[in-house]
């Protein structure tokens, strides 16, 4: 038998986050490339993104080349080498990308995409604790694809209230919490 799925945001029932999400009206663009398979995880974070803000979520099998409607300052949050602290440019990108996958999975893309490779990257001030329980990083300073959204878009729009996107972010997490077994709940608290 079939799982149904939510019309609204295509996640079975189960895992529907329709009633997690308000939108907010951004100035910044964003686009989200999504590493295969990351779209069926029940904690993946980027489907609250795409749904608060409303931007476009691109498979990674359809991003051959960098797309042309993509603006002349389009940008990476990529902590490449090479990267400019967000915190310190004078002219912001109006136009951010953002690889959604976990750590390893994010920096096989970013290695292996020419459209990736060929935008400049921007990374976030060092220092940020990732608040996500319950999907780990061994790297350092590792955000999920929502906590890196929204630092990055409280540097380029200060004013910007970011708080229902921080709110679908914990409601997402309290959700996944109350369904583990007491034991492994204990385990991330």
């Amino acid at each position: 038998m079939a799982r149904a799925s939510c019309p609204k945001c295509q996640r079975l029932m189960l895992h529907c986050i329709c009633e997690l999400v308000t939108p907010i009206t951004a100035r910044t663009l964003l686009t989200l490339v999504q590493y295969p398979g990351e779209e069926l995880h029940p904690l993946g974070t980027a489907a609250l993104v795409e749904h608060c803000l409303g931007c476009p979520l691109i498979r990674t099998e359809q991003l051959l080349s960098r797309p042309s409607y993509w603006p002349d300052d389009t940008a990476l949050l990529f902590p490449a080498d090479d990267a400019k602290c967000l915190s310190s440019l004078v002219k912001p990108p109006s136009h951010l990308v953002v690889i959604d996958g976990t750590w390893r999975k994010a920096l096989r893309l970013y290695e292996q995409s020419p459209a990736l490779k060929s935008l400049p990257t921007v990374a976030l001030p060092q220092g940020t604790v990732s608040r996500y329980r319950l999907r780990r990083s061994r790297k350092q300073g590792a955000l999920s694809t929502v906590e890196a959204i929204s630092r990055a878009l409280a540097l380029l729009e200060p004013g910007l209230c970011l708080e229902p996107l921080d709110h679908a972010f914990d409601g997402l997490i309290q959700r996944a919490m109350a369904r583990l077994p007491l034991a492994a709940r204990q385990h991330y608290e």
